[in-house]
Formats: C-alpha cells, sequence, structure tokens
C-alpha cells in the first residue's frame, strides 16, 4: 500500500504514470486521497467565500451609512442657508414696514389698504411695460422695471399697519403671486435677449451697453465679471459666423469674421475702456439720479401713485460693493488673450475656405475684400486697437496675409505642374512621330486665326500667320501655340 501524498504531490501527480508504477488497490487508495483533498478544498473555499461575503455585507452598510449621514449634512447646510436667507429677506421687510410706518403714517383706516392696492396696480403695470422697453431695446429700462417691481413685491410680504398683515395680504389678493410669477419669468427673459444682442455679429457700441448695464442689475455681478461674460458672447458670436461661413464663399465668410472680430474690439473699448458702463451705472444707481418709478411716468398708476409708500417712491437700483472701474492692464491683458483664442480659430477656418479657392485670381479677392473693410475706417480701428490691446494689430498682416501667399504658392505650383507635364506629354508626342513630320509636303492654307493671335490680344507672341511663314507644320504650331 502506498504512503498517504502530500497536496503538491497529488497535485503533480500523472494519471498514466500512476497506473503504471501501482497496483490498482493502490491508485484506488490514491483516487480516495484525492477526493479527501477535493473535499477539503471545497469546505475552505466555502469558508472563505462567506467570511469575504460578510465582509462585502458590512462594507455596503457601512457605504449606505455614510450616504444617509452625508445627505443628511447637505440638508442641514441648505436648511442653514435658506435661513440665512430667511434672516436677510425678514431683516429687510422690517426695514421697509418701519420706513412705511415713519413716512407714511395712516391717516385713515384706509390708508394701509390703499397703499396696498397702489402696489398691486403698479405689479399689473410692469410686465407690459418691460415688454415694451425690450421690443425698443431698451433692456437696462426693463431691468429697472424688474427691479423695481421685485422691491414692491417683497414689501408686500411686510405687514402694511392697521392690522393689515402679510398673511391677510397674500390671501385677499392672491393676484399679487401670479403677478409676481409672471414678473419672475422676464428676468430670465431678459437676460436671454441681452446675451442674444451681445452675440450678434454686428454689436453696435450703444446696444454693448445697455445690454451690460442690464446685466449688471439684474445678476448684481461687478465690472470683471460682466467684462467676462462680454467675451464669451463675442466668442460665442464668432463661432456662429465661422459655422455659418462654411456655406458661403471664401471672400464673404472670412469678411464676416473681420467685422465680428472688429465690432467686439471697438465694443469692449466703448464699453469699457471709455468708461460707458461706469457713466451708464451712475445715471441709475446714484443719489442724484431719478427714481426709478419715474419709467411708468404718472399717467399709468394714476392718482392712487400717491399712497406707495417712500421707499418705492424712491427707489433706485444699488449694486452690491462700491462700483469701481476695471483697471486697464487687466482689461488688456483680457483682450489680447481673446484675441489669440479667436484668432486661432479664424485662421483654421479661414485656411480650410482657401481651399476652395482654385484661382489666384480668387485669392485676389478675397484680399481685395479685406482691404476694403479694414480701409474704411482705419484711422480709427488704429486708435480703438493701439488703446485696448496696447499695441498696433492689423488683421490681415496677423492672420490672413501669410495664408493668402501659402495658397497662391500652392496654386502656382500645381499650375506649373499641370503645364510642364502637358508639355512633356506633347513634346513626346511629337517626337514619336518626327519621322513622319519630316516626310509630309508643308501646304499653306490660310485661317481665320492667322492675325488674331497677333492682333486681336494685342501681344507678340508668335501667331500662326508668323509660323507658317517659317514653314512649320501643323504638329509643330499646335506644339509652339
Amino acid at each position: 500500500m502506498t504512503a498517504c501524498l502530500s497536496t503538491a504531490e497529488l497535485l503533480q501527480l500523472s494519471p498514466d504514470k500512476l497506473l503504471e508504477t501501482h497496483t490498482v488497490a493502490e491508485a484506488g487508495v490514491v483516487s480516495q486521497q484525492l477526493a479527501r483533498e477535493v473535499d477539503r478544498k471545497r469546505e475552505e473555499l466555502r469558508v472563505m467565500v462567506g467570511e469575504r461575503y460578510r465582509d462585502l455585507i458590512e462594507a455596503a452598510d457601512t457605504i449606505q451609512n455614510m450616504k444617509l449621514c452625508s445627505s443628511s449634512v447637505i440638508q442641514s447646510v441648505t436648511g442653514m442657508q435658506q435661513s440665512c436667507t430667511s434672516l436677510q429677506h425678514r431683516s429687510h421687510m422690517q426695514t421697509v414696514s418701519s420706513m412705511h410706518a415713519k413716512d407714511l403714517a395712516p391717516s385713515s383706516a384706509n390708508t394701509p389698504y390703499l397703499g396696498v392696492a397702489a402696489a398691486i396696480k403698479l405689479l399689473t403695470a410692469v410686465p407690459e411695460r418691460i415688454w415694451a422697453a425690450m421690443e425698443a431695446g431698451q433692456f437696462s429700462q426693463g431691468a429697472q422695471l424688474f427691479l423695481l417691481a421685485q422691491h414692491v413685491h417683497t414689501g408686500l410680504q411686510a405687514d402694511a399697519g392697521g392690522q393689515v398683515t402679510a398673511d391677510k395680504t397674500a390671501q385677499w389678493f392672491p393676484v399679487i403671486a401670479r403677478q409676481w410669477a409672471t414678473i419672475q419669468q422676464l428676468q430670465s427673459t431678459l437676460l436671454t435677449s441681452c446675451q442674444a444682442k451681445l452675440s450678434a455679429e454686428q454689436l453696435s457700441q450703444q446696444t454693448a451697453v445697455d445690454s451690460c448695464t442690464a446685466i449688471m442689475l439684474l445678476k448684481n455681478c461687478t465690472v470683471e465679471q460682466i467684462f467676462q461674460e462680454l467675451l464669451s458672447c463675442r466668442s460665442s458670436s464668432l463661432s456662429s459666423v465661422l459655422l455659418s461661413g462654411r456655406t458661403d464663399s471664401a471672400r464673404p465668410a472670412i469678411c464676416s469674421t473681420v467685422s465680428c472680430i472688429m465690432a467686439s474690439v471697438q465694443a469692449v473699448h466703448h464699453v469699457f475702456m471709455q468708461g460707458s458702463i461706469m457713466e451708464s451705472l451712475g445715471s441709475i444707481t446714484s443719489s442724484s439720479a431719478p427714481p426709478t418709478l419715474d419709467l411708468l411716468g404718472c399717467s399709468t398708476l394714476g392718482p392712487i401713485a400717491r399712497h406707495l409708500p417712500s421707499p418705492v417712491m424712491q427707489f433706485r437700483p444699488n449694486l452690491k460693493g462700491k462700483l469701481q472701474a476695471m483697471e486697464r492692464e487687466k482689461l488688456v491683458e483680457g483682450m489680447v488673450k481673446w484675441l489669440e483664442d479667436v484668432g486661432d480659430k479664424a485662421m483654421e477656418e479661414a485656411k480650410a475656405l482657401l481651399q476652395y479657392v482654385v484661382t489666384v485670381e480668387g485669392l485676389i479677392g478675397v484680399r481685395e475684400g479685406l482691404y476694403q473693410m479694414l480701409g474704411v475706417a482705419m484711422d480709427k480701428w488704429s486708435k480703438v486697437v493701439k488703446k485696448t490691446l496696447g499695441k498696433e494689430v492689423c488683421l490681415w498682416d496677423t492672420m490672413y496675409r501669410q495664408l493668402v501667399t501659402d495658397r497662391v504658392v500652392e496654386i502656382m505650383r500645381q499650375r506649373v505642374r499641370e503645364v510642364v507635364g502637358n508639355t512633356r506629354l506633347e513634346v513626346n508626342r511629337v517626337c514619336e512621330n518626327w519621322d513622319q513630320l519630316q516626310g509630309e509636303v508643308f501646304v499653306w492654307s490660310e485661317t481665320t486665326s492667322d492675325l488674331s493671335n497677333i492682333w486681336g490680344k494685342g501681344k507678340t507672341e508668335k501667331g500662326g500667320l508668323k509660323m507658317k511663314c517659317w514653314g512649320w507644320n501643323t504638329f509643330i504650331q499646335e506644339l509652339c501655340g
């Protein structure tokens, strides 16, 4: 009987060799030992899998507990933010209520109701005036009217005095909530319209100032933030121009690109370099500016307007922090970086467009189009770009001169290859038939093209008559012609 084999020996055991070196009984013993070892390994595997499964369940429970804990933390932080917002809102309402009670002490029991009625009438009149301002392209006026309506709605959530509480006002006049929901939607409409104007291919300076002013009032952002937003809108505008230019020929597409870049630089110069944005905001937010209520006019509200509280009557939009102009170095740095980014895109697109121009005359047309566009306001452009970018920049030299030159060289190289190839073929054809051509007798025959080749074109090239006088046959004339 063979001795018990170890696990390593069982793994290395060969069945054929086992039957050759052991008897049947000994092979049976080895088989039983192998079966016991398999059962033992199977049991170890079950134990190991069970332990790992238990660890996996514990890890899953831990992850679930972490998820619940993080959700609880997020909810707590959100609750703290809402509480802070509520406290700020309540403080503002208390301020409005105290000023209302101080400035308009109720002279009768109906005074609080008249004040609420005047505020409601203002809320109902504001949406139409905002739409009218947007249709007229006066987005800053629309933004001011929205902020006025927001201020009035905040005042209606405070106690009006005379036992007219905010809860009673909301219960008695549900039109307030419906009207405010309508006015709130106008904020996103105003912002979208302003961004669309700033993203237009042709951007006028006045439109740029008005749109930037409206965005600053609605978003309550700084001058640096509105500068970055303007550059972002102009980048989107240029991308749209480049995309639409793919369906057009090279000349109008490239001219549209240059026009968009020039409009962008001029808009930034007018809005920020010349301080137009600061003047526009100052005329709206300064203490000497007329109240926003004047935009509605006396005829809109009628006699009931006198019952509005003093905070509403004297309301003017304000911005967070002190209004400060952006440093010129930051403006120049931002514009240089922006021009580099859009310049790379414009050059890449122009290079692709010029591949479809197959003649030198077409490239001359592209150059002439750029010359005409850049030459119309060359003096003004030189002053604007020097102040905005801190250096002289010629868009033709910077972006397009080398591209057009490379394309001209490429076209000329292709034409020369074609001419040389055709000439080589013609010469080979004449050389192959040279013996036959030498044996032919030249016969003079007059044609209408004998003189036109010389006098018709006004050139001194070798014409048909001259070559006939030299006795050249038709094959040589075709080769030289």
